[in-house]
């Protein structure tokens, strides 16, 4: 794939279906540039997951349990779930590049002053957010003007990697026909501005990986 370096990005955003490959391409760039620095959008929802310890109900039952958390959150708003993920990566950096409080902006100059303090993140490191699902997701990260990275596999070899990771009951009871795994499908293939192949070994990957860090 060729790559021109051009615009300046704030971070990466990766969009993928169950078990494509979006952790293991997050830590490779996290190993290879000192500079990345990961988070996931799942990680409110993840902090739920633990009752399946004290609750049966849920055995086996991980990733439709976490469907069903993320589905209810994102009533509540949207984009909560980005929301969250991007205060960490705010707040990481509130204190130390010393950021004025935004409180009585408008949307617009609110949206303004954010991305000014994004520009001064992106210089001390390159956020990596895993876990992008959503249409909503790819406007919000877009709009923060975050790399859209897309991974893709078949499906036979994202179930084999499910089985090994999670054991056969979760890949078994996980529900691959849920919307957000329908949507994010199609936006990891044809929306994303990069889109990395993960039906080969890791030595493809990484070469792929290195390619996409041109970016930055």
């Amino acid at each position: 794939m060729h790559i021109e370096k051009q615009k300046t990005y704030h971070g990466i955003i990766i969009f993928g279906e169950m078990a494509s490959g979006k952790d293991t391409l997050a830590d490779y760039l996290l190993e290879v540039n000192p500079k990345c620095c990961k988070y996931n959008i799942g990680n409110a929802v993840r902090q739920f997951l633990s009752i399946i310890k004290v609750n049966p109900e849920f055995k086996g039952k991980n990733r439709i349990l976490g469907q069903s958390i993320a589905d209810k959150l994102r009533e509540v708003h949207p984009d909560i779930l980005n929301d969250y993920c991007l205060s960490l990566i705010y707040e990481k950096w509130e204190k130390i590049l010393e950021f004025s409080a935004m409180n009585n902006y408008d949307n617009l100059d609110f949206h303004t002053a954010l991305l000014h303090k994004l520009d001064l993140i992106i210089e001390k490191e390159i956020p990596l957010v895993v876990g992008g699902r959503t249409y909503q997701d790819f406007d919000y990260w877009c709009n923060k003007n975050f790399l859209t990275v897309g991974i893709i596999c078949n499906f036979e070899k994202r179930y084999a990697r499910l089985c090994k990771r999670d054991g056969l009951e979760v890949a078994q009871n996980s529900n691959f026909k849920h919307n957000t795994e329908i949507d994010v499908g199609f936006i990891a293939k044809n929306k994303c501005e990069f889109v990395i192949d993960n039906d080969g070994d890791f030595n493809h990957l990484y070469k792929q990986a290195d390619q996409l860090l041109k970016k930055f």
